[in-house]
C-alpha cells in the first residue's frame, strides 16, 4: 500500500472520507424534512371600530389553525370559515361571546386533500348584527 506524506494509507484516507461524507449527508437529511414540512402561516389583522383582532392562520393539509388575540370594548364573537379550492365551505367555527380582551386558539376541520385555499374571518356583535369580515388566502 502507498503511504501518503501524512503517514496515512490511501485505503484508510478513503474510508475516513466516506465516513465524513455519510455523516454530512445524514445531518442534511435529518434537517431537511422539518424545513420542508413547515406549514405556511398568514398574519391576521381585522378591525371593527374599537374592536381589533390580530393573530396567525396556520394552513395544514386537512385543517386550519387559528391563533388569535382580541381587543374589544363591546361583546363580540369570532366566526371563521375555511374555503377549499373548489369553493366548498367548512365551518363556520364560532367562539363564545367575548366581552373583554381575550386570546386563544382553535382549529377548523377541512376534510379535503390539500386543505383550505382561503379563510373568511368575521367579527360579529352578540346581537347578531353583522360586523366586519376579511378574506385571507393561503400563501
Amino acid at each position: 500500500m502507498l503511504k501518503l506524506r501524512t503517514g496515512m494509507s490511501t485505503r484508510r484516507r478513503g474510508t475516513l472520507a466516506t465516513v465524513a461524507t455519510a455523516a454530512a449527508v445524514a445531518t442534511l437529511l435529518s434537517a431537511t424534512p422539518s424545513a420542508l414540512a413547515a406549514d405556511p402561516t398568514t398574519p391576521i389583522d381585522l378591525r371593527d371600530g374599537e374592536t381589533r383582532l390580530t393573530g396567525t392562520l396556520h394552513w395544514h393539509q386537512r385543517s386550519l389553525g387559528v391563533d388569535y388575540s382580541l381587543t374589544t370594548r363591546s361583546c363580540t364573537r369570532l366566526l371563521v370559515s375555511a374555503v377549499d379550492a373548489n369553493g366548498g365551505e367548512y365551518g363556520p367555527v364560532s367562539t363564545p361571546s367575548m366581552c373583554a380582551d381575550r386570546s386563544g386558539s382553535f382549529t377548523v376541520s377541512v376534510n379535503t386533500p390539500g386543505g383550505a385555499a382561503s379563510a373568511v374571518i368575521c367579527l360579529v356583535g352578540t346581537s347578531g348584527t353583522s360586523g366586519v369580515c376579511g378574506r385571507y388566502n393561503r400563501p
